[in-house]
């Protein structure tokens, strides 16, 4: 006896999981493995729209920067953290 349910669509597909765990990389923009131990996440804060907008950028390993923060001010200038200290670049 075969089990039909009459709200489920008989021609429906899932997508593939595989594709959701890439990203790609925010400086040289190659595929990265999404949580990956060697990627780098750098919080990004923006002010200068005249909000506060906050996103996370994930850097593959060769191309990780060496501050963990970056700040754009309301004038446009960036700023750079590294473990709470302003680091020049």
């Amino acid at each position: 006896m075969k089990l039909q349910f009459p709200w489920a669509s008989r021609k429906h597909y899932h997508p593939d999981p595989t594709l959701t765990k890439y990203i790609t990389c925010a400086k040289c923009r190659h595929l990265i493995l999404l949580g990956h131990v060697e990627n780098k996440e750098v919080r990004v804060i923006d002010r200068s729209k005249g909000a506060t907008i906050e996103h996370l950028e994930v850097y593959g390993k060769s191309c990780a920067p060496e501050y963990d923060l970056r700040e754009i001010a309301i004038d446009g200038k960036e700023r750079f953290y590294k473990d709470g200290r302003e680091i020049n670049q």
